[in-house]
């Protein structure tokens, strides 16, 4: 049976300890187990919720329980799996990787996210990735095209860890 989860990104920045904060990115993915396909739907984190807050408000006021509360009622499905994140955690995870590449659509420079890329393919480490994720200013959507670098984000590092696993990696 399909099923959904979420992966968010919380906007602690002070350490890897932890802290509620915002939900900063947040990625509705639909697993299909049957037909080897998934999906993701990126929520921008001004998105108005249900209960009348941003949604990225209620992973402060209610954990991950709170939000996925709050993604069901707005999307209509039920989220059975959560995971969480943190600035410091994130840029961990893809430096445990060895970097990911990532092609950058557009120049990228923001001192507010760090990003500094010009267009074309690039291997990030995690501070790379992170300022990347996290750029809305050198974008024609903001938010809207943010969500979807940080999806590219997440679909680069599982290319990336499938090659390994089965050997395909270079």
């Amino acid at each position: 049976l399909p099923f959904f989860f979420l992966a968010l990104g919380n906007d602690n920045r002070e350490s890897c300890g932890d802290f509620k904060g915002l939900g900063d990115a947040i990625h509705i993915i639909g697993v299909d187990p049957a037909s080897h396909k998934a999906t993701i739907l990126n929520v921008p984190r001004d998105t108005q919720a249900p209960g009348g807050d941003k949604i990225n408000a209620y992973y402060s006021l209610g954990g991950l329980g709170g939000i996925v509360a709050q993604l069901n009622q707005m999307v209509g499905i039920q989220i059975q799996y959560a995971v969480t994140t943190n600035f410091c955690q994130f840029q961990q995870m893809v430096d445990e990787i060895g970097g990911t590449d990532v092609n950058v659509k557009v120049p990228m420079h923001d001192t507010d996210s760090g990003s500094n890329f010009n267009p074309g393919v690039q291997h990030m480490t995690g501070y790379d990735a992170l300022a990347f994720s996290r750029d809305r200013h050198s974008l024609l959507a903001g938010d809207i095209d943010r969500t979807g670098n940080q999806a590219v984000v997440i679909l680069a590092a599982l290319s990336k860890l499938r090659a390994q696993n089965t050997g395909d990696a270079g």
